[in-house]
């Protein structure tokens, strides 16, 4: 029984593109089912599967574990496995979702480095281990493969290849303690392989429902036929996306022989074969598209040695950070979610998150998400993010993402000249459906697209609203673009306007705003 694989400007001028982002972590919700509840949360919860997602969470010093330990201190592997099953059972277990005559199971852990375990740049072997125990005893004679599509480094012994870049010739499951587990005496009678996923066989496959990056993509055969794949990455502050954890991860299974070493550069090199889409841009989008083919069924987060400020230290950014943690759920967003949740930074701030939300792959909201086991807070540690002076990825991660769901009234008419305004901007009156005003609209990657929305308008103004939580009262700072004229108010004063036509490009300005308190429109 496998998966299935599925082959197969002056004001006035419309306003294509805009993004309005406060650069704070703050939530952009309001209570949710109050008549004027119409954040970007509601309008995810359209879209989302219905019921709550179950999320088990346990610190090295849980009081259910037999031999707890403090989270600051190395643990030994009898306690890494004891916390991998504590996790797992408080996520509902995986005896009830693998199928008992399931044949492959599968695990996508992330060994993008050459680095031994307890870095905090790769997977600790021990998690997989204890994987790979629990497994076992509920499918005996399954086969069981550990899986990676390194770009860095290529085992000896592989077929023949061109790089783009410096590739080591050096074996990475080795290196990082995974290669060991195949003479584990512990694993003895388990059918368990290594495979590298760039040389796997390979499929193409259409995201359900299209794209966002691409609408194919070539995936490895062991992605898309195994009976059961499970995510094991090492949690991680990322310089693009904020985070790089459970669906993260999925990037490293694209295959090389068709992506490239990078997977950016597309094989073989310079034969004009695309990568992957990467750059900060679009990445989120590459993400939630290969999570979407690649339909991951329990994601187990590997929490014990984490890194913040960067993804790795090998160019002076990242600091390891021992949290002594795993994290467990069959929702991978639940998963990414918590596991955001815990290195003190906001889910809705990471784009692939809130998308993959409203494309109805898990919950991203922390009030439809069950934490079991430990509560957040008493493992919740805020950790440091990419510096905002990195450039435009590292200021992409260092701050969050903007307004995504917001309610669209017009267009309006547009003569020559006419300078004034169509709606009382003071009073809007601005509620879901009513008063000329649209039910929510969610649009992605901080554009509001008119274009698209009303069809190619001209000589016409159009209005959109969005409101805010903010914790406290405080200056913050405004981004905002277009490609056209646009003015912005913050609670019914105006704070910026743009005369003309330009590229856009988020943020074409910046103001500095004063908000509120609570609720901000």
């Amino acid at each position: 029984m496998s998966r299935k694989v599925r082959r197969n400007v002056s004001w006035g001028m419309v306003l294509l593109l805009v993004g309005v982002a406060v650069g704070l972590d703050i939530a952009s919700r309001t209570e949710e089912g109050s008549p004027d509840s119409y954040s970007m949360v509601d309008a995810l919860s359209a879209a989302t599967r219905p019921g709550t997602s179950v999320v088990g969470l346990i610190g090295s010093d849980h009081d259910g574990l037999p031999d707890p330990a403090s989270r600051d201190t190395e643990l030994t592997e009898a306690q890494v496995e004891d916390m991998v099953r504590r996790a797992v059972a408080m996520a509902g277990g995986l005896a009830q979702r693998i199928e008992p005559d399931a044949d492959w199971v599968a695990f996508k852990v992330n060994i993008v480095e050459l680095k031994k375990r307890g870095s905090g740049v790769i997977t600790d072997w021990r998690v997989v281990k204890a994987l790979v125990r629990i497994v076992h005893e509920i499918v005996p004679e399954a086969r069981i493969t550990i899986t990676e599509g390194p770009p860095e480094w290529i085992p000896p012994g592989s077929p023949e290849v061109q790089v783009d870049g410096d590739v080591a010739i050096v074996d990475g499951f080795e290196v990082a303690g995974f290669r060991q587990l195949l003479t584990d005496p512990d694993l003895q009678g388990i059918d368990l392989d290594i495979l590298d996923l760039n040389f796997d066989e390979v499929h193409d496959v259409d995201v359900p429902g299209g794209g966002y990056a691409r609408d194919t993509w070539t995936m490895p055969e062991v992605i898309l036929e195994s009976d059961f794949l499970i995510s094991v990455p090492v949690l991680k502050i990322h310089d693009a996306i904020g985070m790089t954890n459970a669906m993260k991860n999925f990037i490293g299974s694209v295959p090389g022989m068709v992506y490239g070493w990078p997977k950016m550069s597309g094989y073989p090199p310079h034969s004009g074969n695309p990568g992957i889409p990467h750059h900060s841009g679009i990445l989120d989008e590459t993400i939630l598209d290969i999570v979407s083919v690649a339909e991951p069924d329990f994601a187990v987060v590997d929490a014990i040695m984490c890194m913040e400020r960067d993804k790795t230290d090998r160019y002076g950014g990242g600091i390891p950070v021992r949290m002594n943690t795993i994290i467990a759920s069959a929702d991978i967003i639940a998963a990414d979610a918590v596991s955001a949740w815990t290195m003190g930074l906001n889910p809705f701030d990471i784009e692939y998150l809130t998308l993959g939300a409203f494309r109805g792959l898990g919950q991203v909201d922390p009030e439809r998400i069950k934490v079991k086991g430990d509560p957040v807070a008493r493992i919740q540690r805020r950790f440091v993010k990419s510096p905002a002076d990195w450039g435009q990825m590292g200021e992409y991660g260092h701050y969050g993402q903007g307004c995504r769901t917001w309610l669209v009234k017009g267009p309006f008419p547009r003569a020559s000249g006419d300078d004034g305004e169509y709606i009382d901007v003071t009073d809007p009156r601005a509620l879901p459906g009513e008063n000329g005003w649209t039910a929510p609209v969610y649009f992605h990657e901080d554009k509001i697209d008119l274009d698209k929305f009303y069809d190619d308008p001209s000589a016409c103004a159009v209005y959109a609203y969005a409101e805010f939580e903010a914790p406290k009262e405080q200056m913050a700072e405004l981004w905002v673009g277009s490609d056209e004229g646009m003015r912005v108010w913050i609670n019914g004063e105006q704070v910026y306007e743009h005369d003309g036509r330009r590229r856009h490009r988020l943020p074409n300005d910046r103001r500095t705003i004063r908000i509120h308190e609570g609720n901000n429109t």
